[in-house]
């Protein structure tokens, strides 16, 4: 926890968005998961998504990035 909301790996604001997307740091690290799997994670919708099983604001990975 911190009291600043700012990412501390690029200094940008934080946000969900941000931490599962856009930072510099995310990005290279689902470019080298992208690589592995031949999955594209390009959006916020390849990287989480809804589960059926719960209501509509449960948040999980993906299957896809489980399975690989």
């Amino acid at each position: 926890m911190t009291d600043s909301n700012l990412c501390t790996r690029c200094g940008k604001e934080e946000t969900i968005e941000h931490m599962l997307l856009t930072c510099d740091y995310v990005k290279t690290l689902w470019a080298i998961t992208s690589n592995i799997t031949g999955i594209k994670f390009d959006s916020l919708g390849t990287i989480v998504g809804l589960n059926p099983r719960h209501d509509k604001t449960t948040i999980t990975i993906t299957s896809e990035v489980v399975r690989q």
